[in-house]
């Protein structure tokens, strides 16, 4: 999500975070927002997907958690977590239950030891580097939200996607950009969500156009 800056841009690297999502942001084809006040994070929100512009209500709930990194400490808050529940509560008050995705940058402590070969697929070419606190993310997205899956990145070398407890998808994106470390080939994850089974196909397209590992 998000938009692309251009090369002259590139000097924005230099600010803070909240200097970078202002900058961000003032794109107008950004869908990236400023998180509410008063919790961890800046980048806590969520963006409702509507099915045509005359819809009423919306199809699909996407949720974005501010995992932290950088001189940031590396974990989801539990005020965070307050927040995801609260809202995934008010939106099926009002509009019922609505499935969801949920998107975070580092993968939380339930990541680790979940791939297996014969259960999951993608690539698994990299240690998990979870979040510092074992805040049991995935059971309270499990629990709230209607979450059908749930996508996080950090880790260049993995690209895999595993079942977790309550149905629920866990995946890696895929390295797509030219900086951090690791030469995996370059990729991205593509999501397809269904409006008619509510269900979500995934898989990586490659830098060449070819098309790997989908469910």
């Amino acid at each position: 999500m998000g938009s692309t800056t251009r090369c002259d841009d590139l000097s924005v690297s230099s600010g803070t975070r909240k200097e970078l999502l202002k900058f961000d942001t003032s794109y107008p084809l950004s869908l990236s927002k400023f998180g509410p006040d008063g919790i961890h994070g800046l980048t806590n929100y969520y963006l409702p997907l509507y099915n045509n512009c005359n819809a009423q209500n919306p199809s699909w709930i996407l949720y974005f958690l501010d995992s932290g990194g950088g001189t940031y400490p590396e974990l989801v808050y539990d005020d965070q977590i307050d927040w995801f529940k609260n809202v995934s509560s008010e939106i099926k008050h009002i509009y019922g239950s609505i499935p969801s995705l949920t998107f975070l940058h580092i993968p939380s402590t339930e990541y680790e030891n979940l791939y297996q070969q014969s259960l999951c697929f993608g690539m698994d070419d990299d240690d998990v580097s979870p979040q510092i606190n074992p805040n049991q993310l995935l059971t309270v997205l499990t629990a709230f939200g209607n979450t059908k899956a749930v996508f996080v990145g950090h880790d260049h070398g993995n690209d895999w996607c595993c079942p977790f407890a309550g149905g629920l998808m866990v995946c890696y994106g895929r390295h797509t950009g030219y900086g951090g470390y690791g030469d995996w080939a370059r990729g991205s994850r593509i999501i397809e969500l269904s409006t008619d089974t509510l269900s979500v196909k995934t898989y990586v397209r490659m830098e060449d156009g070819s098309i790997i590992d989908g469910n």
